[in-house]
């Protein structure tokens, strides 16, 4: 048990070791006032049930996940193999949701979000600042809902190789499944299994048609880079034959005026302009080829 830090082990020992309580009129008044002493105390005498109990409201206490408690039956059961709890535990988040549900008075499969936090905020005076930021937060529109009706579903859900239709998928699947109350009311009939039978095949006419579009999108992308290469030279080679024409008018004008004056420099001049035209003229020739 080295991988339990020691507070859990010693919680898990008494989960595993405690012994049930009496359900009294003196307990029955407590759960008025206690809502963790009424959970515990106001569930029929079984010692496995009392510990779940427990577990739940730990996990309440710690803020666990509701998926965080699946498999804690084995696991107990090879920590303490001689205990008769622990055989039995079991308390998945079947059982967690309800248990931490009525704890805070808040049922995530029925509840909205936002009206559980107006009841617990806008009233509380210290709260009043966080209550406008938390009510602005809610009315932004982020792929579950307009308003936030509930924890978040995608989150349980989520894998890392999942796509975005393979997330909408779950989702739609999800919400059919709260609409009519869980996996037993679902209705099996001929098209369902019809559609179930030929998933396979969809789904691999699914995957030629994704690895037909990747391949055309690599082809045009292909194509675009040469097309852009190809515009791009015939820029440059535009800039270059604008160059070279304003070379050789200025070479022209300075040839024209040295004629008129006789001055040698600007011969000069005008040739170092006719030079660096014919070089132009050259890098253009090259770019053509």
């Amino acid at each position: 048990m080295s991988f339990l830090a020691p507070t859990l082990v010693n919680f898990v020992e008494r989960l595993v070791t405690s012994t049930p309580t009496p359900c009294t009129p003196a307990t029955t008044t407590t759960i008025a006032t206690s809502s963790k002493q009424s959970i515990i105390t106001g569930v029929p005498k079984e010692d496995t049930l009392k510990a779940e109990v427990l577990w739940c409201l730990n996990m309440m206490e710690s803020h666990y996940s509701f998926n965080s408690s699946e498999g804690t039956g084995a696991l107990f059961s090879a920590m303490f193999p001689d205990s008769a709890i622990a055989k039995t535990f079991a308390c998945g988040a079947t059982k967690s949701i309800p248990v931490q549900a009525d704890e805070a008075h808040f049922d995530p499969y029925t509840d909205r979000v936002d009206t559980f936090l107006h009841d617990r905020m806008s009233t509380q005076k210290p709260y009043e600042k966080l209550w406008r930021l938390c009510r602005q937060l809610l009315l932004l529109s982020h792929g579950q809902a307009s308003v936030e009706r509930g924890f978040s579903i995608n989150r349980q859900i989520e894998d890392d190789n999942l796509s975005e239709d393979s997330y909408v998928a779950q989702r739609c699947i999800l919400d059919h499944l709260r609409a009519v109350g869980g996996t037993k009311n679902v209705t099996i009939d001929k098209p369902l299994l019809m559609s179930v039978g030929g998933a396979r095949q969809r789904y691999i006419t699914h995957l030629e048609d994704m690895r037909r579009k990747r391949d055309d999108k690599e082809k045009n992308t292909k194509r675009k880079y040469v097309l852009d290469e190809i515009e791009e030279l015939k820029m440059k080679k535009k800039r270059l034959k604008d160059d070279t024409d304003a070379l050789e008018t200025s070479a022209d004008k300075l040839a024209f005026e040295a004629e008129k004056t006789g001055k040698l420099t600007l011969i000069a001049k005008s040739n170092s302009l006719r030079k660096g035209a014919k070089e132009k003229k050259a890098e253009s020739g090259k770019i053509a080829r």
